[in-house]
């Protein structure tokens, strides 16, 4: 037998158990985290706000724009 198939197998049973006991309740609580998901949310709505812009707009605007 293949010793190899059965650690991998027994270290996905640890990775998935590790999950749904710690990591679950973990996932993205960090401030670090937090600060990337409300700077995405704001750029969301940006952008959103600057494609209405383009769509309304009555004359043809070209704009080069780069998001860093």
């Amino acid at each position: 037998m293949n010793w190899a198939v059965a650690v991998f197998g027994a270290m996905l049973l640890v990775a998935i158990g590790f999950w749904f006991t710690k990591g679950k309740r973990a996932y993205l609580r960090t401030d670090g985290a937090l600060g990337e998901v409300f700077r995405a949310a704001q750029l969301e709505s940006l952008v959103q706000e600057f494609v209405k812009v383009i769509q309304y707009s009555k004359f043809p605007l070209r704009f080069n724009v780069t998001f860093n």
